[in-house]
């Protein structure tokens, strides 16, 4: 069984990187005592996306916890408590297509993407990997998943 996400999102300056992390919470975000940081849930088992702004570079990542040898090697992200498996790293363009893609599943309903099995992640990272990646075949592919779950 795949572990919640603990995620520490940086309040303020004192750190080298923002971060915006997106995913199934669940519970209320809650400040550090110091108010340093946003501690975030995720639920384990789902997918969780973070985005990264380092100085002068950026990173999306589409993560969940790392459960056992099948998910490759462990990685560790910066502001994340747990152990990663990384389903799919996004570089210049891909991560506004990521972007793109999450905030058009998420009009209706929030988390409605987030609830999607880890099997939809893999095939939406492949299809977003892909340069004729077309916002149809994403649709398809939430249209089936969403009938599965």
């Amino acid at each position: 069984m795949r572990s919640n996400l603990t995620v520490h999102v940086p309040q303020n300056q004192n750190v080298s990187y923002s971060l915006f992390a997106k995913g199934l919470s669940i519970r209320t975000p809650q400040y550090s005592e110091d108010e340093s940081e946003l501690i975030f849930t995720f639920q384990g088992g789902t997918a969780v996306v973070l985005f990264y702004f380092f100085e002068g570079m950026k990173r999306a990542y589409i993560v969940t916890g790392w459960e056992s040898k099948k998910d490759g090697e462990k990685c560790n992200l910066p502001g994340v408590d747990e152990d990663l498996c990384i389903l799919y790293t996004a570089f210049k363009s891909k991560i506004n297509l990521l972007d793109h893609f999450i905030k058009h599943f998420s009009k209706e309903d929030e988390y409605a993407l987030f609830r999607l099995p880890l099997l939809f992640w893999y095939r939406f990272s492949t299809l977003l990997q892909c340069k004729k990646g077309k916002l149809s075949y994403i649709t398809n592919a939430v249209n089936r998943f969403s009938k599965v779950s």
